[in-house]
Protein backbone atom coordinates (compact mmCIF):
# COMPACT_ATOMS: atom_id res chain seq x y z
CA UNK A 1 0.00 0.00 0.00
CA UNK A 2 1.08 3.51 -0.47
CA UNK A 3 -0.09 6.14 0.92
CA UNK A 4 0.21 9.71 -1.26
CA UNK A 5 -0.51 13.27 -0.58
CA UNK A 6 -1.43 16.25 -3.14
CA UNK A 7 0.07 20.00 -3.34
CA UNK A 8 -2.68 21.17 -0.78
CA UNK A 9 -1.66 18.56 1.69
CA UNK A 10 -4.63 15.81 1.16
CA UNK A 11 -3.93 12.46 1.39
CA UNK A 12 -4.84 9.33 -0.36
CA UNK A 13 -4.13 5.30 0.36
CA UNK A 14 -3.70 3.05 -2.50
CA UNK A 15 -3.46 -0.66 -2.35
CA UNK A 16 -0.43 -2.05 -4.55
CA UNK A 17 -2.22 -5.38 -5.65
CA UNK A 18 -1.46 -6.96 -2.34
CA UNK A 19 -2.33 -10.40 -1.33
CA UNK A 20 -3.91 -9.96 1.66
CA UNK A 21 -5.55 -6.47 1.15
CA UNK A 22 -5.88 -2.54 1.96
CA UNK A 23 -8.99 -1.74 4.06
CA UNK A 24 -10.68 1.45 4.88
CA UNK A 25 -13.21 1.27 7.38
CA UNK A 26 -13.60 -1.97 7.27
CA UNK A 27 -13.73 -2.31 3.03
CA UNK A 28 -11.37 -3.79 1.13
CA UNK A 29 -9.81 -0.95 -1.23
CA UNK A 30 -9.81 -0.93 -5.44
CA UNK A 31 -6.02 -2.17 -6.45
CA UNK A 32 -4.09 0.78 -8.07
CA UNK A 33 -7.34 3.30 -6.85
CA UNK A 34 -6.65 6.03 -4.98
CA UNK A 35 -8.86 6.48 -1.86
CA UNK A 36 -8.88 9.77 -0.11
CA UNK A 37 -7.88 9.26 3.18
CA UNK A 38 -9.22 12.08 6.41
CA UNK A 39 -9.01 12.03 10.35
CA UNK A 40 -11.30 9.62 11.64
CA UNK A 41 -11.22 7.07 9.10
CA UNK A 42 -9.19 3.83 9.97
CA UNK A 43 -7.35 2.26 7.70
CA UNK A 44 -5.68 -1.68 7.99
CA UNK A 45 -3.32 -4.00 5.93
CA UNK A 46 -3.75 -7.56 5.75
CA UNK A 47 -6.16 -9.81 7.65
CA UNK A 48 -5.98 -11.43 10.79
CA UNK A 49 -4.16 -11.71 13.66
CA UNK A 50 -0.89 -10.35 11.70
CA UNK A 51 -3.29 -6.98 10.76
CA UNK A 52 -1.91 -3.29 10.79
CA UNK A 53 -4.17 -0.56 11.63
CA UNK A 54 -3.55 3.02 11.20
CA UNK A 55 -5.53 6.45 11.96
CA UNK A 56 -4.99 9.67 10.82
CA UNK A 57 -5.03 12.42 12.91
CA UNK A 58 -7.00 15.53 13.05
CA UNK A 59 -7.85 17.34 10.00
CA UNK A 60 -5.78 20.79 9.20
CA UNK A 61 -8.72 23.29 9.61
CA UNK A 62 -10.75 24.31 6.31
CA UNK A 63 -10.81 20.49 4.80
CA UNK A 64 -13.92 19.70 3.47
CA UNK A 65 -12.60 16.29 2.03
CA UNK A 66 -14.13 17.35 -1.03
CA UNK A 67 -10.90 16.23 -3.57
CA UNK A 68 -9.88 14.28 -6.60
CA UNK A 69 -7.52 11.74 -6.17
CA UNK A 70 -4.06 12.54 -6.90
CA UNK A 71 -3.05 11.60 -10.73
CA UNK A 72 -1.87 8.30 -11.67
CA UNK A 73 2.17 7.84 -10.78
CA UNK A 74 5.35 6.05 -11.98
CA UNK A 75 5.94 2.83 -10.60
CA UNK A 76 9.00 1.05 -10.27
CA UNK A 77 10.18 -2.30 -10.68
CA UNK A 78 8.78 -3.43 -7.23
CA UNK A 79 5.57 -1.76 -7.47
CA UNK A 80 5.99 0.98 -4.97
CA UNK A 81 5.65 4.98 -6.12
CA UNK A 82 8.49 7.04 -7.88
CA UNK A 83 8.83 9.99 -5.70
CA UNK A 84 12.40 10.63 -5.31
CA UNK A 85 13.93 12.76 -2.70
CA UNK A 86 11.63 14.63 -0.71
CA UNK A 87 9.53 15.17 2.50
CA UNK A 88 6.13 16.07 3.59
CA UNK A 89 4.86 19.67 2.97
CA UNK A 90 8.46 20.39 0.95
CA UNK A 91 7.04 20.77 -2.58
CA UNK A 92 5.84 24.11 -3.99
CA UNK A 93 2.47 24.26 -5.21
CA UNK A 94 1.27 21.90 -8.16
CA UNK A 95 4.01 19.20 -7.15
CA UNK A 96 2.99 15.57 -8.06
CA UNK A 97 1.40 13.71 -4.87
CA UNK A 98 4.50 12.46 -2.97
CA UNK A 99 4.51 9.34 -0.80
CA UNK A 100 4.07 9.83 2.93
CA UNK A 101 4.99 6.17 3.57
CA UNK A 102 4.87 2.69 2.16
CA UNK A 103 3.63 -0.14 4.87
CA UNK A 104 4.32 -3.61 3.21
CA UNK A 105 0.85 -5.37 2.49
Amino acid sequence: AAVLQDADGHKFLVDLKSTHGTYMDGKRLTPQTPVKWVAGVTASFGSGPKCEVVALGPTPEGDSGAASPPSKRARTSNGASSTGAGSEGSGAAGDAPEAASEPQS
